[in-house]
């Protein structure tokens, strides 16, 4: 599908502009479209969030309004928006059960419905555990394979799909999320005002994304009291922001930081507009995620050149440090084996430029461009 100006419209799904990972990338998503000459609806449940200032202003917001019972008024009201403004296709994110795939029947649209799947789909299933897990499961091996396609962050995750799904794995693209920016080193080149990263300031181990239970900042937090051990002018900074559905995970990792006689050497100062700034910066990133869909912020820091070290979690990051190539890989919720990673790479911090080539895999012109080919091929007929 060749990049036009007021051609054919498509519309972007997603709940909220929280300050998730994929909501970043339905946001970056919009923008590269938008530089492509496309129509772009971005195609909000409600539109709230700490991101709504962050849309592209050629980008539409459209606003659904969906209150409780949300699966239901959600699909109710997607399937309204289609019916009226018939989008070319729909990409989605954070629609495990396929509502985008149920609003689409309920309109009759000749719209073609992109499942985008950002996380290990059989583990979010079945996070709740009990009856409900099934029931998931039930649903979305009837809805996924009535999407024009299924397109998945890294390869770790649509070979899940493909098993929770039974979808064959060839019939499930996979698409990066778009982690480089054109404006990049810009971005990296301004200094955050935070005395730690001052010129003089000390070497700074960073993690970043939301303070979830996904993200195991704790297991972070009593690594880096390992790393302390080994080098006192060491500090550690975390950004990011509780959730809702989460409460009370910044004051925890804040009482542990006291417990382990960290409280002056960890900061949490929350969501920042321009992170890449901060990991530029940085002597080490850190990732300490139980699992990811891709590791959005790991392809981010490494754009930046920084020192990388990754819990070796499904899916994303093996393959973003290219099996360890790139950064060193550390089994999941192992602080000892995570500290000890930090000490050697504050001490070495191995190849900048090799880091920040091999980042270019994740610009945003790539990941537009993967979507384009996928709606040429269903123009083509060959769905």
């Amino acid at each position: 599908m060749t990049a036009r100006t007021g051609g054919a419209r498509v519309a972007l799904f997603v709940p909220t502009l929280d300050g998730g990972g994929s909501e970043l990338v339905m946001l970056r998503l919009a923008r590269g479209l938008a530089d492509r000459g496309h129509d772009v609806d971005l195609v909000l449940v409600r539109a709230a969030g700490e991101r709504t200032g962050d849309v592209d202003p050629r980008v539409r917001i459209v606003d659904l309004r969906a209150g409780p019972p949300r699966a239901v008024t959600k699909t109710l009201a997607l399937a309204r928006y289609l019916r009226v403004a018939r989008p070319r296709a729909l990409v989605t994110a954070d629609d495990v059960v396929g509502a985008g795939v149920w609003a689409r029947a309920l309109a009759c649209a000749p719209t073609a419905v992109l499942l985008g799947v950002h996380t290990h789909l059989g583990r979010q299933i079945g996070a709740r555990g009990g009856l409900g897990a099934g029931v998931r499961r039930m649903v979305v091996r009837r809805t996924y394979p009535r999407a024009a396609r299924v397109v998945a962050v890294s390869d770790g995750v649509a070979e899940n799909v493909a098993a929770t799904v039974g979808l064959p794995r060839e019939r499930i693209p996979v698409i990066p999320n778009p982690a480089v920016p054109p404006d990049l080193e810009r971005l990296a080149r301004e200094r955050p005002g935070h005395p730690w990263l001052a010129p003089d300031g000390p070497p700074v181990v960073l993690g970043a994304g939301r303070l979830a239970d996904q993200k195991d900042f704790p297991t972070l937090v009593r690594a880096f009291a390992h790393v302390h051990a080994a080098r006192p002018d060491a500090r550690l900074v975390i950004l990011g922001t509780e959730q809702a559905s989460e409460p009370g995970r910044r004051a925890a990792l804040e009482q542990l930081a006291g417990e382990l006689g960290l409280s002056d050497v960890v900061d949490l100062p929350g969501y920042v507009q321009n992170p890449y700034g901060w990991m530029a910066h940085a002597a080490v990133f850190a990732l300490s995620s139980r699992y990811e869909g891709f590791g959005l912020v790991l392809a981010e820091a490494m754009a930046t050149g920084v020192a990388l070290v990754s819990t070796d979690c499904l899916s994303g990051p093996r393959e973003i440090l290219d099996d360890g190539r790139l950064g060193e890989l550390v089994p999941v919720g192992d602080a000892e084996a995570l500290g000890a990673a930090i000490v050697r790479a504050l001490d070495d911090p191995g190849d900048r430029e090799a880091r920040i080539a091999a980042a270019r895999r994740f610009t945003y012109r790539a990941c537009v461009e993967g979507y384009e080919a996928i709606l040429s091929e269903l123009e083509g007929g060959r769905a």
